[in-house]
């Protein structure tokens, strides 16, 4: 299986909501973001995984990785 993974930086993901970079780095403090990989030391998001966010109303972290993994178990 071949998958592509593309990853999102915070500017990309800043024009993507239309709002500021800062505005992102407090969104992920306060949890309201999935989760961030790393890669090399800088910060990235998946970009698939903000697909999904935006498609479920942009729930808070919490409630995106519980969604995701009881998406997972159900395939």
């Amino acid at each position: 299986m071949n998958q592509s993974v593309t990853l999102v930086k915070a500017d990309e993901l800043a024009k993507m909501l239309s709002v500021s970079v800062r505005h992102i780095w407090r969104m992920k403090a306060m949890g309201k973001l999935p989760k961030t990989v790393s890669v090399g030391g800088c910060v990235r998001w998946l970009l698939a995984d903000i697909q999904l966010f935006l498609n479920l109303g942009c729930p808070d972290r919490q409630q995106f990785e519980a969604i995701k993994a009881a998406g997972k178990r159900g395939c």
